[in-house]
């Protein structure tokens, strides 16, 4: 209000001289003693005007920020206690930010068990079917195929050579006889061996380069199956699954192994 006031002043001192001066003007010469003793006079008034309006002004200024700090204290607690303007402790951050990541991780290893514990019954589950299958499958091979025939079979020389061939199971094949069998055995093991004949006519003259008459004249192969010497060629003999075929070196056209020809 002090401040609006000076100015107030100050601008009617201002219309005074101006218009004194436009009356001076208007009723005397310019230069006259009387003319120029108003205007000395009218500046004068104007100069005490304007030294009284200046220093008036700093003092309304300086009132003027001891107000704006007067309502700044007032208005400083008031922002400081509003809610939306107070802060948070960091402490209290820092630890509510640490229980949130403590129950996200209980959340994903509560996730992460459940998943395991549904994944092992379906993996034991598909484990058993494999089985389940394979088993089915070997079974169904084994109903399928036929099972191998096998006979028990042994090659014996005389009391200076001893035994060639130790019981060995041999598999057999339909319609094999004695001496289909005496060639497949000793052709796989590597035994030399030598015949003559064929079917009925049939002949065994040696095994292990041991031949006939090498012990005499009565010295020479001949074949049991079963504990049985047959009277026939090995040539026509025929042999089932079970059998015990053996091959054994006589001195004696078979007695001295106990033979009973048929």
């Amino acid at each position: 209000m002090l401040k609006k006031g000076n100015t107030q002043l100050y601008f009617l001192a201002r219309v005074l001289i101006v218009l004194s001066l436009l009356v001076g003007c208007s009723t005397a010469p310019a230069n006259t003693p009387a003319n120029t003793g108003k205007a000395v006079e009218t500046s004068a008034l104007t100069q005490q005007a304007e030294q009284k309006q200046a220093e008036q002004m700093p003092t309304a200024q300086a009132s003027a920020p001891a107000l704006s700090e007067s309502q700044a204290q007032t208005a400083q607690p008031a922002a400081m206690n509003h809610p939306s303007q107070s802060k948070p402790i960091p402490q209290k951050q820092e630890k509510e930010k640490n229980n949130a990541s403590s129950q996200e991780q209980e959340r994903e290893t509560t996730k992460a068990v459940a998943a395991a514990e549904r994944t092992v019954p379906v993996q034991a589950a598909a484990k058993a079917t494999v089985d389940h299958a394979k088993t089915k499958k070997a079974q169904q091979a084994s109903e399928t195929s036929p099972a191998k025939k096998m006979v028990s079979f042994s090659i014996v020389a005389d009391k200076e050579r001893g035994t060639i061939l130790s019981p060995t199971e041999v598999e057999i094949q339909e319609g094999d006889t004695v001496l289909d069998v005496l060639k497949r055995v000793t052709r796989e093991k590597k035994i030399q061996m030598e015949y003559r004949g064929v079917k009925a006519t049939a002949y065994v003259e040696g095994i292990d380069n041991l031949y006939e008459f090498d012990r005499g004249s009565k010295s020479g192969w001949m074949y049991r199956v079963n504990g049985v010497f047959p009277n026939k060629s090995a040539g026509i003999f025929p042999v089932k699954a079970g059998d015990k075929i053996e091959w054994l070196y006589t001195v004696d056209l078979g007695r001295d192994l106990g033979a009973k020809l048929e």
